[in-house]
């Protein structure tokens, strides 16, 4: 089968293919969410096959939780497997053991290279191999419905955890929303996310003299506030079962005044064609544990 590679590097491997013989058929693997939207990536495509006629490229696009085995997977399959894919930074150690991802390093030029931030660029280092390029830098933001605050009388964004707590239970009380908070706490690298996220805005860290430490003040703190978040009605039972999709369509639904998510799910909450809360959906940075201070 084919060498996998990160998607980070498609214009590189792309560019490459482009000059050899006719027809020459690529396969891309890449995510359904985060940062970007499929129409972006097909709008990509298109953009490169114009510019390339002499090259097909086949997308394929799976949920984040299946983005990994799919990867692996290839690598035992019969056919060509996939010549582009998007990876995790946490990937790269295991996948090199099993070879799955060129070494790129003489195709990345040092002007190219001096254009990216350092600690981006040493996510797709492993042993001294360049096996990718950084492309998706992104976070957790908080949304929040416009029209549902403005109801609510609330004229001032939380700028912490407590007052998302505190404006949640005006929203709650007034009876505009059953559920003011929809997260995306299954058992899976969301749950991770949305915890990181909520033990950072705390001013916590998992790390305590080089062991992780789940027991901090700030880690409690996430804790208590996930759990109470649900005791009391705030946050919608669904989410110990629902990903980020799920957390989109519920927010776009109407059925939250606060959601938790990347920042793909921007521009998606504000088409009209597939969102009934277009035009009213506001984005900032996740709350920190004082006024002013945004969770890294």
């Amino acid at each position: 089968m084919k060498t996998l590679m990160k998607a980070c590097v498609t214009a590189v491997l792309l560019a490459s293919a482009g000059s050899a013989a006719a027809a020459t058929t690529l396969n891309a693997l890449f995510m359904t969410q985060a940062a970007y939207s499929e129409n972006d990536i097909r709008a990509m495509t298109q953009a490169f096959q114009k510019a390339h006629p002499d090259v097909q490229v086949n997308l394929e696009f799976v949920p984040y939780e299946a983005l990994h085995d799919k990867i692996v997977a290839a690598r035992g399959a019969g056919g060509n497997g996939y010549d582009v894919v998007l990876f995790d930074a946490i990937w790269p150690a295991e996948f090199s053991k099993y070879d799955l991802l060129q070494d790129v390093s003489s195709r990345i030029s040092a002007d190219e290279k001096a254009k990216i931030f350092p600690g981006a660029m040493n996510t797709v280092v492993f042993n001294g191999k360049t096996l990718g390029m950084p492309w998706i830098l992104d976070t957790k933001y908080l949304y929040y419905n416009k029209a549902m605050l403005e109801k609510a009388g609330i004229h001032d964004l939380p700028q912490t955890w407590q007052q998302v707590m505190d404006d949640a239970r005006i929203i709650k009380q007034k009876n505009i929303v059953k559920y003011p908070l929809v997260w995306s706490w299954s058992q899976a690298e969301a749950l991770v996310c949305d915890y990181t996220t909520l033990v950072s805005g705390f001013g916590g860290k998992f790390y305590n003299n080089g062991k992780l430490d789940f027991s901090s003040p700030a880690s409690l703190k996430a804790v208590a506030l996930m759990k109470s978040s649900l005791d009391e009605g705030l946050s919608n039972p669904a989410s110990r079962e629902y990903l980020e999709e799920d957390v989109r369509k519920a927010f776009s639904n109407g059925d939250a005044a606060f959601a938790l998510n990347w920042t793909y799910m921007y521009n998606m909450a504000n088409d009209p064609k597939q969102s009934k809360v277009a035009g009213q959906v506001g984005i900032m940075p996740a709350p920190g544990d004082a006024p002013d201070k945004a969770a890294p």
